[in-house]
């Protein structure tokens, strides 16, 4: 359907060295789930307007996607990530993509370095 052309990270969130993102296509009216640098049997999920609701459990490699539920807008989703028995959730989905960092698909979601003197 090409819904993941041109789709932006609307919430984020981590678990451990996991990151849980909630993926949104506005043109498609679709979320859902991205894990990466998860681990064989951890389980990415959407969940969306009248409990609707998506998963897939990572099979190999370190991470995978949820299928889509509909979406009107990125508020009415979140993603949910099983990792390693932990269920972390992101927030709802805001209105404006995240930093790029996280969204692109090339390479897998990292966590920014601290920063601050020392």
């Amino acid at each position: 359907m090409g819904c993941r052309i041109g789709a932006w990270t609307a919430a984020a969130t981590w678990s451990d060295r996991t990151c849980i993102e909630l993926r949104y296509r506005p043109r498609c009216r679709a979320a859902w789930a991205r894990i990466t640098d998860a681990h064989v049997n951890d389980t990415a999920r959407v969940e969306g307007p009248r409990g609707a609701r998506n998963e897939r459990s990572v099979t190999y490699e370190n991470g995978t996607y949820s299928p889509m539920v509909e979406a009107p807008y990125p508020a009415s989703a979140r993603a949910c990530g099983v990792i390693r028995g932990k269920e972390t959730c992101t927030s709802a989905g805001g209105a404006s993509p995240m930093p790029p960092a996280l969204t692109d698909e090339r390479e897998p979601a990292r966590k920014p370095a601290p920063t601050g003197s020392g």
